[in-house]
């Protein structure tokens, strides 16, 4: 996960890029152990239709 957040910070747009926000949180989750931010799982869907992943997001859950 911090090799995948790590890309998407050089590659994306920096710390507001939504993949990495996403990366970082899910890390987070898997080292504590405590839920993750929905919000920003939503953002990363949000983001994959934006980039053309999906046609809608509802497509990705």
């Amino acid at each position: 996960m911090l090799k995948a957040a790590r890309w998407w910070y050089i590659h994306g747009k920096g710390g507001s890029d939504p993949a990495f926000r996403w990366a970082i949180e899910w890390a987070r989750h898997l080292a504590t152990d405590t839920p993750s931010d929905v919000k920003r799982f939503d953002d990363f869907l949000e983001y994959l239709v934006t980039v053309g992943f999906a046609d809608e997001k509802s497509m990705l859950r």
